[in-house]
């Protein structure tokens, strides 16, 4: 008889157990899956700032370009008072 009750014991167990494993393989798939969308939003965020940096180096060469041009221009501007004045 303690052998029955003992086998029940563990029998009972190992189906807890069990349950246990099949509910915490539910929850890993579940935590994959969402780790792999975080993964695509993050290679879609990386694509991104990679094409807004390209953007924003682009701009900081024009904006070099009009500055440059701006002081040739205030050059000639504040030279040509000069000519005036004389």
């Amino acid at each position: 008889m303690k052998k029955i009750g003992l086998c029940l014991i563990v029998c009972f167990l190992l189906s807890a157990c069990s349950k246990a494993l099949n509910q915490t393989n539910s929850q890993i798939l579940v935590l994959e899956s969402q780790v792999n969308q975080l993964q695509d939003k993050l290679s879609r965020l990386e694509e991104s700032l990679d094409a807004c940096q390209k953007e924003l180096a682009s701009l900081q060469i024009e904006n070099s370009r009009i500055q440059e041009e701006l002081m040739e221009m205030e050059f000639l501007l504040g030279h040509g008072k000069k000519t005036v004045k004389k």
